[in-house]
């Protein structure tokens, strides 16, 4: 069932009859949820377990009997564990019990457990303050009540949960847009069904040949149509996002310490601009490295370009250590910079590369990056490109750029890629630099 994947609140009781007014009544207000009873019968395989689930609805007592309340507790963690993945991400608990001791065990176990994602909050409830006039368990505006005033204390999650919200209605809003223009007049259902499909495939293949252009075939359309969706879906993000930052209370942000440490930034910033997936195609932006000693002799000389910005007088010997010391820890790489439409066209004859390093970040402060023709990008969090992970920056420099034959070219193998924005940024910074005139100018000292 492609597509159809994402409940954002799951609800666990033994007894189907005391979670079905919940079910209703969380449907009644548009929210997915799954149900389980407990039983192991009725859980996910290993591979469909849920992610991206906010609330858990838990029924602390999953076995009853006489047992006592760390093997109830226990229990309700391995369901846990059967129905959420690792990679679930944050998300809140309503425990159901009278007994508050027993969602202290469920805490002190799901804490202790490994693979089981970590409640960001737990609230209680009991099953007789959820019960509505009717005696049935749907007394939705109570529930609501307790976890927005809980949220309101982790507003983390709340700010993130709420973007979360925007970006499925800003996807939905591209698909219905799409389909309304794909929609037309017709005298029978089936008619219109058929108009519907056609006009919606010949728009798609029209995106999708924008995008690759002359490159089109069964293995580039998709990634293509995906290509000019995506900023579609931004587009969308942007007007929704904009209503939503004027609704909620961004004091707890403002208040919170500027600094995150390098470390958070630079995992941060390797999620924007490095993909390290999709890399069995030659692109513009991939990125390849070359071990120092198994380096071709084409390649750029290391010495001579750290000689060019670390600090210090050439020839004297501490410079002369720093570049020995800098380049044995450091990665020579190469990026493809011609023009990306020429890639997706099929345009390229020759591969144009411009050379840098990867430097570990506490050798930056020898470093001059600011003189003019070097790029810094950085600091990231790398542990694939590196034996040692950790925080590193890549320094290109726009004194040595590599053309090689296209054949040689595509048997190599990149480790990388620089995303679209930063590699809009070096290609722009290089043309710059490249195309610079120079001045004549007397100036008064």
């Amino acid at each position: 069932m492609t597509g159809l994947t994402g409940a954002r609140v799951v609800v666990v009781d033994d007894d189907e009859k005391d979670a079905l007014p919940i079910l209703k009544a969380f449907a009644k207000k548009g929210i997915s949820t799954a149900f389980f009873d407990g039983s192991p019968r009725g859980l996910p395989l290993k591979d469909d377990r849920l992610t991206g689930v906010r609330l858990a609805i838990l029924d602390m007592d999953l076995i009853g009997g006489g047992a006592s309340e760390k093997s109830k507790a226990a229990a309700l963690v391995k369901r846990i564990e059967k129905i959420l993945s690792p990679n679930n991400g944050p998300y809140a608990v309503l425990a159901w019990t009278n007994h508050p001791d027993l969602l202290e065990f469920f805490e002190g176990y799901v804490f202790s457990v490994k693979n089981v994602p970590k409640p960001i909050f737990s609230i209680i409830l009991t099953k007789a303050e959820c019960r509505n006039k009717r005696e049935k368990l749907g007394n939705l505006a109570l529930i609501s009540k307790k976890l927005d005033d809980k949220l309101m204390q982790v507003s983390p999650l709340m700010f993130l949960q709420a973007w979360e919200e925007k970006c499925f209605s800003a996807a939905t809003e591209v698909t219905n847009t799409l389909s309304d223009l794909a929609s037309c007049d017709a005298a029978e259902l089936d008619k219109w069904r058929d108009l519907w499909k056609t006009q919606l495939l010949e728009l798609m293949h029209a995106m999708s040949e924008e995008a690759v252009g002359r490159n089109l075939n069964k293995d580039t359309v998709l990634n293509g149509l995906y290509s000019s969706l995506n900023p579609l879906h931004t587009d969308r993000l942007e007007s929704n996002t904009a209503a939503l930052s004027a609704s909620l209370n961004s004091t707890e942000i403002i208040k919170a310490p500027a600094d995150p440490g390098i470390e958070r930034k630079a995992r941060i910033n390797s999620m924007l601009h490095l993909s390290f997936e999709n890399l069995g195609h030659f692109t513009a932006g991939n990125l390849y490295k070359f071990a120092s000693k198994r380096k071709p002799k084409w390649l750029p000389n290391i010495h001579q370009l750290l000689e060019d910005f670390i600090h210090g007088k050439k020839g004297t010997g501490q410079k002369l250590t720093e570049i020995d010391e800098i380049s044995k820890s450091s990665v020579p790489v190469l990026v493809e910079v011609s023009a990306a439409c020429d890639h997706a066209q099929k345009n390229i004859r020759i591969a144009r590369f411009i050379f840098g390093l990867i430097i570990p970040a506490a050798e930056r402060k020898k470093l001059n990056y600011r003189v003019g023709f070097i790029w810094e990008f950085g600091p990231f969090f790398l542990e694939k490109l590196i034996a040692d992970a950790g925080q590193y920056y890549f320094y290109f420099s726009a004194r040595d750029i590599v053309t090689l034959d296209l054949k040689k070219a595509l048997k190599m193998k990149a480790v990388a890629r620089i995303r679209r924005q930063a590699l809009s940024d070096l290609q722009f910074w290089l043309a710059h630099h490249s195309a610079r005139p120079g001045m004549m100018l007397l100036r008064d000292r």
